[in-house]
């Protein structure tokens, strides 16, 4: 009984899906030494209820299959979507970090000049001179 309260209750939580996996694998084998079977849609249902709601899109696609996914193939999937969830994140933090260097470096190259005026790098935006434009004063 416990070893089935155990694989009801499973959570990937911060560990990887490699991981993940292979503790309800144990747990299924632990039961089956045990005389206590388990099946595969009971295995995939474990799974599924297992990963968080950034495997939404996975759970959505093996439960919604006519027959039962095999375990292989759920595995691969979580596999698949974990690798796809830290290529985001590496690009969205490289995205991330370089807007904040980029900040910080025009931040840095705004600088007064003699008479106290912000001196961009860009000199001048737009035609003219103070007050006039285009040689003609502004109203």
């Amino acid at each position: 009984m416990q070893l089935r309260q155990q694989l009801q209750s499973i959570k990937k939580g911060s560990s990887s899906v490699g991981d993940f996996v292979l503790e309800i694998k144990n747990l299924a084998d632990a039961l089956e030494a045990a005389s206590d079977t388990i099946s595969n849609r009971d295995l995939i249902l474990t799974m599924m209820n297992g990963v968080g709601h950034e495997y939404d899109s996975v759970v959505t696609l093996v439960t919604s299959q006519q027959k039962t996914v095999p375990v292989k193939d759920a595995q691969f999937l979580l596999l698949m979507h974990e690798q796809r969830i830290e290529q985001l994140n590496s690009v969205s933090n490289l995205i991330v970090g370089g807007a904040s260097a980029n900040l910080a470096t025009n931040t840095s190259s705004d600088k007064r000049d003699q008479k106290g005026n912000f001196n961009n790098r860009g000199g001048q935006r737009g035609r003219g001179k103070g007050n006039r434009f285009g040689g003609r004063r502004l109203l």
